[in-house]
């Protein structure tokens, strides 16, 4: 397996990059820094993997979902919002390294799970994110105001 991180460079970045190199880990890690293409990036994922301390709007996991990705991400309110059932399973709380090192594992070694998690949760965002259903929720919000 190999592991992308993306995101911005800051000194965390410049702990993992120090910690892949004291590792021998370059050649299975890369490090892209901030993306455009995010949904290139998701295209090329098989789990997607997101270890936030708290998060407002999970546009990432949506993104994730949409894209029919399994994720191992933090035990959120807002992320278990966005996730299919079968998904739940595979968050882990807080700072619980190895938690998630267990559920990057098992994913790792089941694809065929992985492809049904992944279905599962862009069918959860699809009814979630309905952009028609949420359109009219708005302008019935605005006329009965």
């Amino acid at each position: 397996p190999h592991l992308i991180l993306a995101g911005r460079k800051d000194n965390e970045y410049s702990n993992l990059i120090q910690f892949a190199e004291t590792n021998e880990l370059m050649d299975y890690v890369y490090f892209t820094g901030a993306v455009n293409d995010i949904t290139g990036l998701l295209s090329i994922t098989d789990i997607f993997v997101f270890g936030a301390k708290s998060e407002g709007s999970p546009n990432a996991i949506i993104e994730a979902c949409l894209m029919e990705l399994p994720v191992v991400a933090t035990n959120l309110p807002e992320i278990c919002d966005v996730l299919s059932d079968a998904n739940i399973p595979y968050l882990f709380e807080k700072n619980d390294i190895e938690k998630a090192a267990d559920n990057i594992v098992d994913l790792i070694d089941h694809k065929d799970l992985r492809i049904e998690i992944g279905k599962k949760n862009k069918e959860k965002c699809k009814l979630v994110y309905d952009k028609e259903k949420n359109f009219n929720m708005i302008i019935d919000l605005v006329e009965n105001s």
